[in-house]
């Protein structure tokens, strides 16, 4: 949840070639943390732009740099919940 939040709050501007295109879509991330406390991250389903696909790994490999692996988890190997992302310019 912590890495959710961190991303929302540090959300960059919606790109301006899909504002300027109308373009929207939904993103599939899947993010496994290791046990030596990397974080992978990967594209499961793309948007079908890639300029929204780059946004949401960008932002969220961001957030997984900035928020701590929780103790809980620590050392061991886990894959999270597949993150599922809508992508939508409203003014």
């Amino acid at each position: 949840m912590q890495l959710i939040a961190y991303a929302q709050r540090n959300k960059p501007p919606y790109p301006r070639l899909a504002r300027e295109n109308n373009w929207a879509g939904e993103v599939t991330l899947e993010i496994t943390l290791r046990a030596d406390g990397q974080a992978e991250l990967g594209l499961r389903g793309g948007s079908g732009y890639d300029v929204l696909d780059k946004l949401a790994l960008d932002t969220y490999q961001q957030a997984l740099h900035a928020v701590p692996v929780p103790p809980a988890l620590r050392g061991r190997q886990v894959k999270l919940e597949p993150l599922r992302l809508v992508y939508r310019f409203v003014e």
